[in-house]
């Protein structure tokens, strides 16, 4: 019986080690709208969207779209509407101008 538990065990093991190997040579996925519209619009108004639940769907997605930092500011930008996505643009502008 101990033989029989102990190479259930190494087979596990093995099958475990194949997944992971498996998993990291897989291509991961980086731009895809479908997945980067999952994240939460937010407006900036009282009765939307916590600005901490926005950047917790943003951080969530991101991590699962295997997405860089450029690409995570790039949706961030992309996911702003209404009085935000106005002051957003005209700070924006500024800063351009500043540059």
């Amino acid at each position: 019986m101990t033989e029989t538990v102990a190479q259930q065990l190494a087979t596990q093991h093995a099958e475990f080690q194949n997944l992971r190997a498996q998993q990291t040579m897989r291509p991961t996925v980086r731009h895809v709208a479908g997945v980067a519209s999952t994240v939460t619009k937010w407006t900036g108004r009282d009765k939307g969207v916590p600005l901490n639940e926005y950047f917790e769907a943003k951080e969530i997605v991101a991590y699962i779209g295997s997405w860089s930092e450029a690409d995570m500011v790039q949706i961030a930008i992309l996911r702003l509407f209404d009085s935000v996505r106005a002051f957003y643009n005209v700070t924006r502008e500024r800063h351009e101008r500043n540059i």
